[in-house]
């Protein structure tokens, strides 16, 4: 399973959050049980069956969080601290971009960041150039 591909829904993800709280719930609490259940696998039956009197196993129809959800929280976890160098050097860029046309034109970067913003911005675009 590739969890680049793995968007959950808002009401997916709230539903995964109960479990932090309550490590095993039944079928009836789980909002959105059948995608976690039947098309992620984010969910696993883990309540022990009883054996009816033909030896067949009756499942209870207790759930927990699966391996497989672990592995996808860790995944992405991972790509997030990856991901969060570009975010630095961005942003170091935009705050020498901020500071350095100001600098060189004399005028205050606070006043025309707030009093004129339209004037910033076009200092921002000209040093890009």
């Amino acid at each position: 399973m590739n969890f680049d591909d793995i968007h959950l829904l808002p009401e997916e993800k709230r539903s995964l959050f109960t479990f932090f709280f309550q490590r095993q719930q039944p079928a009836e609490r789980i909002k959105c049980f059948q995608s976690l259940y039947y098309e992620y696998q984010f969910i696993v039956d883990t309540s022990e069956p009883d054996i009816d009197q033909d030896g067949f196993p009756i499942y209870k129809g207790i759930y927990s969080i699966s391996d497989q959800y672990r592995r996808y929280k860790i995944y992405r976890r991972e790509k997030r601290i990856h991901d969060l160098p570009n975010w630095i050097a961005i942003t170091i860029s935009l705050i020498g971009l901020i500071g350095n046309p100001c600098a060189q034109s004399g005028i205050s970067s606070r006043r025309i960041l707030f009093r004129h913003p339209s004037a910033f911005l076009h200092l921002l675009i000209h040093s890009l150039y």
